[in-house]
C-alpha cells in the first residue's frame, strides 16, 4: 500500500480535536492465534506522518467490532475476542425473560 497514491480514496475525520486526512484501503486481517479467522476490511490510515499516538491498532465498528464480541478487562490488562454466536446465546437469554 502506498500512502498518497494517485486516485486513492481519501476523507477527512475528526480525531483528538483536529481534522485528519485518511486514506482508505482494503486490507486482509487475521487473528494470529488462528489463521482460519481472516477477513477483508476497509481501513482508514492517517496520512500525516507527524501524527503519533502512544498506541497503534485497528479497532472500529465496521471491519472489527461487527465481526467479534470483545470483552475488555482493564483490571487484569487483557481483552478477549469471541465470535458473536459463542459470546451471546440468544435462545437462553430469551428463555430467562
Amino acid at each position: 500500500m502506498k500512502i498518497g497514491a494517485a486516485g486513492a480514496e481519501k476523507a477527512s475525520i475528526a480525531l483528538l480535536g483536529k481534522q485528519r486526512i485518511v486514506q482508505f484501503e482494503y486490507i486482509e486481517l487475521c487473528l494470529p492465534h488462528d489463521p482460519l479467522y481472516s477477513w477483508t476490511a476497509r481501513i482508514g490510515f492517517i496520512t500525516d506522518s507527524t501524527f503519533q499516538m502512544a498506541f497503534q491498532g485497528i479497532l472500529g465498528t465496521e471491519g472489527f467490532l461487527d465481526r467479534w464480541a470483545v470483552t475488555f478487562n482493564k483490571y487484569y490488562d487483557y481483552f478477549e475476542l469471541r465470535s458473536p454466536d459463542d459470546a451471546y446465546d440468544l435462545s437462553s437469554n430469551l428463555k430467562s425473560r
